[in-house]
């Protein structure tokens, strides 16, 4: 959690984690200028794994990725996302503390140990 901290004030390190993020986007972004869902027309196991990601991301600012005519398809997608019934159940109503969040996506998403 402290090298996440560290980390995440460094600039340098910032734009190293910008990196590793803006290609998955990217390649998102490719996938959802398709498809209404990652899998095609339904919601799938792929969609609920992104649902989690996005949201956290957003939560931690970095919603900036997708906003303001960037990535449009994200954008979108994230808007069906947090429409469905089941996101608030399931992601507005997390009580994970931050600290636990923080650390798994460094170590799922960004590779930071």
């Amino acid at each position: 959690m402290e090298q996440l901290n560290f980390t995440i004030r460094d600039v340098k390190e910032m734009k190293s984690i910008n990196a590793k993020i803006e290609p998955l986007l990217d390649q998102l972004e490719a996938q959802l200028s398709k498809t209404t869902w990652l899998c095609g027309t339904t919601y799938s196991l792929a969609d609920v794994v992104w649902t989690a990601i996005l949201n956290r991301l957003n939560e931690l600012g970095f919603g900036h990725f997708w906003q303001n005519g960037v990535r449009s398809a994200i954008a979108s997608y994230f808007n069906r996302l947090k429409a469905r019934p089941s996101f608030k159940t399931a992601i507005q109503d997390d009580k994970m503390p931050l600290p636990m969040l923080l650390s798994g996506l460094s170590k799922i998403l960004l590779d930071i140990r």
